[in-house]
């Protein structure tokens, strides 16, 4: 694993990591800063005085490299299904972000406007109908006849929205409102990976046409 990709991986995926491992890297941060504002300063000796609270402080002397490599194949290992590295379709460089369309290695530009973007939740069969994506609209606004990319899933496609509903789901004793996107066109098995997977952390794109270009 290189260490673009381990970057990329820390950087994007950390809700992935274990909370120890979590508080170690911020630790890290923290105490690594060289910046001159007080407020950080002041947040700094405050982690410092409570650093006894991280579990695998002796990481800290170790190859502090070593280490990020080995949260990041612990995270690739453990969620393979719920990472998604952006590759430039010319190169297959790694681009910046997960949401990046344009190549930083060899410059090739793949830009399309994502007209907004939804975080799974869950998914589920209804009968005599469509195979629902539940979760939250995070940009845009979602209508029927717009494509789902699910590319970031693991799945080289997009599917149509055929069906948008409303519903009220319940966290931790609040009433929230939830959206479901009821999709057209997949297989029994592309359903099946999608229930597997569960949830998916990093928002994913809603386009206008079903391919580029």
């Amino acid at each position: 694993m290189t260490k673009e990709e381990v970057n990329y991986i820390l950087n994007y995926f950390s809700h992935l990591m274990p909370q120890d491992d979590r508080l170690t890297l911020k630790y890290h941060m923290y105490t690594h800063s060289k910046s001159d504002d007080p407020k950080l300063q002041k947040a700094i000796n405050e982690r410092a005085e409570t650093s006894e609270k991280v579990e695998n402080q002796e990481i800290l002397g170790k190859a502090y490299e070593e280490f990020e490599l080995g949260v990041a194949k612990k995270i690739v290992n453990q969620y393979p299904d719920k990472l998604y590295f952006n590759r430039c379709p010319k190169c297959n460089s790694l681009a910046r972000t997960p949401y990046a369309r344009q190549c930083k290695s060899c410059g090739f530009n793949w830009h399309e406007n994502a007209l907004a973007r939804f975080k799974l939740e869950r998914s589920f069969q209804l009968t005599g109908r469509q195979f629902f994506l539940l979760g939250e609209i995070t940009k845009g606004e979602i209508k029927i006849g717009q494509f789902i990319d699910l590319k970031m899933l693991g799945l080289s496609r997009r599917a149509k929205i055929e069906a948008v509903e409303f519903y009220d789901k319940g966290d931790n004793g609040e009433v929230q409102a939830g959206i479901g996107l009821g999709l057209g066109e997949l297989s029994e098995e592309e359903k099946d990976f999608i229930k597997r997977l569960g949830s998916f952390e990093t928002p994913i794109d809603i386009f206008v046409k079903k391919l580029n270009g």
